[in-house]
């Protein structure tokens, strides 16, 4: 029955979005109100995703489908300086993902209190719907995801200088919100070109961030393929323990329908086991991704935005992507010594991605994913044999 509900829900999402055509969730939908400055919106993201292996020789990928994202976002402005988000996600649990305010100084000043994201890593505070691809690159497995906090964020030097500072409850590697000792987070983004011009032409970043902290026991996290294969894991008996600090030097341009985004995080750790054993890891993952829009509209730092004659309720065709990706994750090799098996656990992944997105409305499409991911390790036999997938989505992105 749950099943049925769903597949009637993103039916009619579906219907919806495709109707609304150029009212899909853009970053200006709100409810009709009388002041400019306030007001109520609401919107939605769904993901159904089926996964398939190709060319799998052992056997070892299973074909699946499930519905990966299911989230409702509602955004509240009370005025032009006190602002709030709530979001959650029907497939997760727990199932609220953000829940903040925003007291804005000025243009250029603005604090932020609650759960929220952390703002270490430039690739994970992208919105999903924004994203390339279905998910993040490997960089998101170690970079702290949402948590709570209160931070700083500050635009300086003609908006061309971008600062953020936070102090955040303790996030663990890909995870949220555990209560260890506060996490300092600093990020500083440099655009030496003109950033107020409304077009995306010529937008370069040159950013930076880094962030100290504590852990005392925390759960560690694994890594998974953008398949959602399982390939690195802590043994059960490992828990992250004593100082953590992470440096993560990134890049972004958008030009000309261009978007190219990179990023690596050196990621510096303790671990202890069971016995009392601990140990200082470093771990490194990096990323880089482009995407190119050949016709039909124009990429954002929100996404992609259809031009007006190409958004499908207007008789338009919408609007076509091609996207590249190239991701890895290299575990420090000391760990299979005590802390981490090598006949289950690769020490090494690069993912190769390519394919191409039809878009029928603002960041809602149908995305076909090409994905080769080559391991070092991870097998009794050796190296675990390459993984060779497609994957085909569906992104709903509207207003309710």
């Amino acid at each position: 029955m749950k099943k049925i509900l769903s597949i009637l829900f993103i039916c009619f999402c579906l219907i919806s979005g495709l109707m609304a055509g150029d009212e899909s969730g853009s970053e200006s939908d709100k409810i009709s109100m009388n002041d400019p400055d306030t007001g109520i919106r609401f919107s939605y993201f769904i993901q159904p995703i089926a996964y398939m292996g190709i060319n799998d020789e052992y056997d070892d990928f299973h074909n699946t489908f499930n519905i990966k994202r299911a989230r409702i976002d509602t955004r509240i402005n009370i005025d032009k300086y006190i602002c709030g988000r709530i979001q959650g996600d029907l497939t997760r649990s727990p199932a609220l993902l953000d829940a903040y305010i925003d007291l804005k100084i000025n243009d250029n000043i603005s604090f932020r209190m609650g759960k929220y994201k952390s703002p270490l890593s430039l690739e994970r505070s992208q919105s999903v719907p924004s994203l390339l691809f279905n998910d993040f690159a490997y960089t998101a497995s170690v970079a702290p995801n949402r948590d709570i906090g209160v931070s700083f964020h500050g635009n300086f030097l003609n908006r061309k200088l971008d600062l953020y500072l936070a102090c955040m409850n303790g996030s663990g590697s890909g995870g949220s919100s555990i209560g260890d000792p506060k996490d300092l987070i600093i990020h500083l983004g440099l655009s030496p070109f003109d950033t107020e011009r409304t077009n995306a032409a010529n937008k370069l970043l040159i950013a930076a961030g880094a962030m100290i902290g504590k852990r005392s026991e925390e759960n560690m996290s694994g890594i998974k393929t953008p398949a959602g294969t399982d390939i690195f894991h802590y043994r059960t008996s490992v828990t992250g323990q004593g100082k953590i600090c992470r440096i993560s030097p990134q890049i972004r341009l958008i030009t000309d329908g261009v978007f190219l985004l990179g990023e690596y995080i050196y990621s510096d750790y303790g671990i202890a086991d069971s016995a009392g054993v601990e140990f200082r890891v470093q771990d490194k993952v990096w990323t880089l991704s482009g995407g190119y829009l050949i016709c039909g509209g124009n990429r954002t730092e929100k996404g992609v935005e259809l031009d007006e004659d190409a958004v499908l309720s207007r008789g338009g065709k919408g609007a076509l992507e091609f996207v590249a990706r190239i991701h890895g994750y290299h575990a420090d090799q000391r760990v299979f010594e005590r802390f981490v098996s090598s006949a289950a656990c690769a020490s090494q992944v690069v993912s190769l991605e390519t394919g191409l997105e039809w878009y029928y409305a603002d960041n809602s499409c149908v995305r076909l994913i090409y994905t080769r991911s080559i391991f070092e390790k991870g097998s009794v036999e050796g190296d675990r044999p390459t993984e060779n997938t497609i994957q085909l989505s569906l992104n709903l992105n509207g207003k309710l």
